[in-house]
């Protein structure tokens, strides 16, 4: 309700305070995870990615985004490491393998 209504901050602190209540409450780490992108808090994601999908690897939303989030911080080399996990999980997934590509790209110029 809180973040519906524009008020990241305090259902960040709210979902903050489920996950530290209950761990491998995933969606309140989804929710958490939300929260800090809208604020830009954008660092503070990935240790919840790396949490999802290790309690739950075939989330493959969480596998997308944490990769969009090591992309968007230029942690290249992590997100080349993150995404080669992800495909062993999900090979077919397509944005992952659109993410793959990507990365390769800005880690191997000129490479196709």
């Amino acid at each position: 309700i809180l973040e519906s209504q524009g008020r990241d901050k305090e259902a960040a602190a709210r979902f903050a305070a489920a996950v530290k209540q209950e761990p491998d409450y995933l969606e309140a780490r989804l929710g958490l995870v939300h929260c800090l992108q809208l604020l830009g808090r954008f660092d503070e994601t990935l240790p919840h990615y790396r949490h999802i999908v290790k309690v739950d690897p075939r989330r493959d939303d969480a596998w997308v985004d944490g990769a969009t989030m090591l992309i968007s911080l230029s942690r290249y080399d992590e997100a080349r490491a993150w995404l080669a996990a992800a495909r062993k999980i999900h090979p077919e997934q397509p944005e992952l393998a659109a993410q793959q590509k990507m990365v390769e790209s800005v880690l191997t110029p000129g490479a196709r």
